[in-house]
């Protein structure tokens, strides 16, 4: 179905504002698709011109996931001031939420270590 495919090749794309339309676990793989495709940056191997595409649609996967929980933060109002609260949500109910469109996951920031990655 996919066009190129990489691993592990952070240096050429980026989910920097960019929205997950569906989610599903495939064989412990956690994969997201893009509607709208992501960013791949500049003089790559997939894109040879000097400013930062977006693809077509595509598809992330994160590989041997293990995780039956996500946090994600929900607004609350507490004695009339809106904060901010982390909660706790099943896999299974967060990918129902995005993938019903009752939720959008976007990825604002990615943070790279040497073991990992952060979205």
């Amino acid at each position: 179905m996919w066009k190129y495919s990489d691993k592990n090749n952070r240096d050429i794309f980026s989910l920097h504002d960019c929205r997950a339309t569906r989610m599903f676990i495939d064989q412990n793989n956690l994969c997201f698709e893009y509607d709208e495709g992501f960013w791949i940056g500049a003089h790559t191997k997939y894109n040879h011109y000097a400013q930062t595409l977006i693809t077509d649609k595509s598809q992330l996967k994160i590989y041997n996931f293990k995780c039956s929980f996500i946090w994600v933060f929900e607004k609350i109002n507490h004695l009339g001031k809106d904060i901010t609260q982390r909660v706790s949500v099943p896999i299974e109910t967060f990918m129902d939420n995005i993938n019903s469109k009752k939720w959008e996951l976007e990825f604002l920031c990615e943070y790279h270590t040497y073991h990992g990655v952060l979205f």
